[in-house]
């Protein structure tokens, strides 16, 4: 019976699957990438499309996720995929909002060198329409952020990586055991030096015993998605609550609220009502 090879196979056609096989790629490997699904269902397609760095924690994961932010500019000028270099505005009305944003500028520098700063209610009118402004204390700018169409997006990295590095991918092949270097799939065996398992929801088909040990909750990811806005009309700029980064590694909740003695209180809209 004849056996595929490649050096590298990658479990999973969402973002993270993807994300392996271009890593693999761009270091000379034959990679093949399996997905169960004719296309990516899960997770990846159902996000906002933010590329986040703002919110990443300090230090080499905020470093990384500026490296993710390049990769993703240098696939759209290559495939035409919507990239849109927004920023996110991060609008404080309270002053325990203001103090969050103070303090992450003041213990990442990373992010003050490129360009994140605090501005005032009139600059934030210059940069979003949207924002409520009335009794805005102050607002923090980053122009690190990227928006994407995860629904458009995730095909179109699919399809670079096919056109671009000659990546072999099996949508519709569902891989029903690994044991190094083989892979089984409905689609035959695979021999495979290194194999990366990105298959999200369905690592517990796979690993079920590894799953039943991890302690891992399963959760389903649907974010809101509006009807197409009259005469074109954008959102800008993220817009995001003072506070908004208290749900993120950027900020340690625990050490600001130990030091600050601040609740969390209730953030009003901050867009028109």
């Amino acid at each position: 019976m004849t056996v595929n090879r490649a050096d590298t196979a990658v479990v999973g056609g969402g973002i993270v699957g993807l994300a392996h096989a271009l890593a693999a790629a761009r270091r000379g490997d034959r990679v093949v990438l399996f997905e169960r699904d004719d296309f990516a269902v899960g997770a990846s397609i159902r996000n906002f499309g933010m590329i986040w760095s703002v919110g990443q924690q300090r230090g080499e994961v905020y470093e990384r996720a500026l490296r993710t932010r390049e990769i993703w500019l240098e696939i759209a000028a290559k495939s035409g995929l919507w990239a849109a270099p927004t920023g996110s505005l991060h609008l404080a009305h309270h002053p325990d909002e203001v103090a969050v944003l103070e303090e992450f500028l003041a213990i990442t520098p990373a992010a003050r060198e490129r360009g994140v700063r605090m501005i005032t209610a009139a600059e934030t009118r210059e940069r979003s329409t949207t924002a409520r402004t009335d009794g805005l204390l102050a607002a923090m700018w980053s122009p690190t952020e990227l928006n994407v169409d995860p629904r458009l997006a995730i095909p179109a990295v699919a399809r670079h990586l096919v056109t671009e590095y000659g990546v072999d991918i099996r949508f519709g092949t569902t891989v029903r055991g690994i044991g190094l270097p083989t892979v089984s799939t409905t689609e035959g065996d695979w021999h495979a030096d290194r194999v990366y398992v990105c298959s999200g929801n369905d690592f517990a088909t796979l690993y079920p015993e590894v799953f039943a040990r991890s302690g891992l909750v399963r959760c389903k990811l649907q974010m809101m998605r509006t009807g197409a806005q009259p005469a074109g009309w954008q959102l800008g700029p993220m817009l995001c609550g003072g506070l908004t980064l208290l749900h993120y590694a950027a900020v340690d909740v625990g050490v600001w609220k130990g030091a600050r003695g601040a609740p969390v209180g209730v953030e009003p809209p901050d867009h028109p009502g």
